[in-house]
């Protein structure tokens, strides 16, 4: 879900560093490496501006996961589920299965990565897989994995000591996001600018 003004807002928190070092972060974990979810909607949608070859959108999305495997991290996929919402960014949205749906999950198998389908909405899923530990981040947009730069950002932080995960939720029903009526208004900004103590609040 989208939040118009957060990344500019937190970029005091921002980190930058490239796809491979974030993975190497856990390189010595004796469990497991640095597993990072994607939401494969994404993919999908990069995929259509495949245009060479027999299956153009397979051929990009089998290039795209080659990329993947030389970053060092595992990959988890995962697809939207049957129970997404009707009306996403106030219009209906279509909750056909993507025809592109089969080939990309035996080509993720192909390579070695695991997929799941959530219940749900992919970004609803991924969130909650990140809260309990199962992933260590989220990829959220790959269109550029190759040389791909990634911003990580780390709460709390010294520039914003009360900002924790509950507020961040306060900021996102605020803000309106893709599943807002626009009933609510988007005042969060100007008022923490004022007054920062007012996530000490939630």
């Amino acid at each position: 879900m989208g939040v118009a003004g957060l990344w500019p807002l937190l970029e005091p928190t921002q980190l930058v560093m490239t796809l491979t070092a974030l993975s190497l972060t856990t390189f010595g974990a004796t469990s497991r490496g640095f597993c990072i979810g994607i939401d494969a909607s994404i993919w999908f949608f990069h995929a259509e501006y495949g245009k060479e070859g027999e299956n153009p959108e397979l051929c990009m999305l089998f290039f795209q996961c080659a990329q993947l495997l030389s970053q060092g991290f595992l990959p988890l996929f995962i697809f939207d589920g049957p129970l997404r919402p009707d009306i996403k960014r106030r219009k209906q949205i279509n909750k056909s299965v993507n025809k592109l749906v089969t080939g990309m999950q035996d080509m993720i198998e192909a390579f070695g990565f695991e997929h799941c389908t959530g219940p749900g909405e992919a970004e609803a899923e991924l969130a909650f897989l990140n809260r309990i530990g199962l992933i260590d981040g989220i990829l959220s947009d790959d269109s550029t994995i190759e040389k791909a730069k990634v911003y990580t950002y780390t709460l709390p932080h010294p520039a914003f000591p009360d900002l924790n995960p509950k507020n961040l939720i306060f900021i996102a029903l605020c803000s309106g996001g893709d599943y807002g009526t626009g009933d609510t208004p988007k005042f969060w900004l100007d008022v923490y600018a004022v007054n920062c103590d007012i996530f000490t609040l939630i």
